[in-house]
């Protein structure tokens, strides 16, 4: 006869302290190269926004390649769903500590700082909720690692046969870098609505994970 099913209980959910002190040094070393520690020749808002751009840029490669392969490169989190979502919380409000001031210094206007944040957001939103749905596996995670370098890579190749508005690529990275090359003018119409679907497809990913979390938790053996 065999024993009867022990309940454990989870740990409890802790802060994730070590993300949030790689994350500030990853900003504080991003915001040293790009914008430097001393102030230009003729500190003005077109002088910044060079350098704007280039911390904006650092910024979203840390979300899509950096913070992943962080956390996949670690053992499998005991809540598979509840860390990525307090990862993505830390990293959301340090990315929008640092965004908006840089109105202050740069020529963008108020539509271009909202469409920097939208995407910042959106992408983080998704590689949170991929990561909720790899769970840590280990063949999830280095397809999730392959998928998320070829979003940033093949996007740019393949543009230079097939031209397209660097505003609407697929790839975050050159999409950021087209959003944040400043000046006063519009931006691109289909910019937001790029945005809004990668936001869009992060909460399938949510969903999709929350469904996944929830099997596991009714059947811990059967999903083994």
């Amino acid at each position: 006869m065999s024993p009867p099913h022990r309940q454990t209980t989870p740990p409890p959910l802790e802060l994730p302290r070590g993300l949030v002190f790689g994350a500030s040094t990853w900003l504080a070393a991003s915001w040293v190269i790009s914008i430097g520690i001393r102030p230009p020749v003729q500190p003005t808002s077109t002088a910044y926004t060079p350098a704007a751009r280039m911390l904006v840029l650092a910024i979203m490669i840390g979300i899509l390649i950096a913070w992943p392969l962080a956390r996949l490169s670690t053992t499998r989190p005991t809540r598979p769903l509840m860390s990525p979502f307090l990862d993505m919380i830390s990293l959301a409000v340090l990315t929008q500590i640092v965004i908006w001031p840089l109105r202050l210094v740069t020529t963008w206007p108020v539509a271009t700082t909202m469409l920097v944040s939208l995407d910042l957001l959106a992408n983080t939103l998704l590689v949170g909720g991929l990561l909720a749905v790899v769970g840590g596996t280990r063949r999830g995670a280095t397809l999730l690692m392959l998928a998320l370098v070829a979003l940033a890579v093949v996007p740019p190749i393949v543009s230079l046969s097939i031209p397209i508005d660097p505003a609407l690529s697929p790839s975050p990275i050159v999409r950021i870098w087209a959003i944040a090359s400043g000046g006063p003018g519009p931006v691109a119409p289909g910019a937001w609505s790029v945005g809004l679907v990668t936001a869009a497809v992060a909460l399938l990913a949510w969903v999709l994970a929350g469904r996944i979390s929830g099997r596991e938790l009714a059947d811990p053996d059967g999903l083994r």
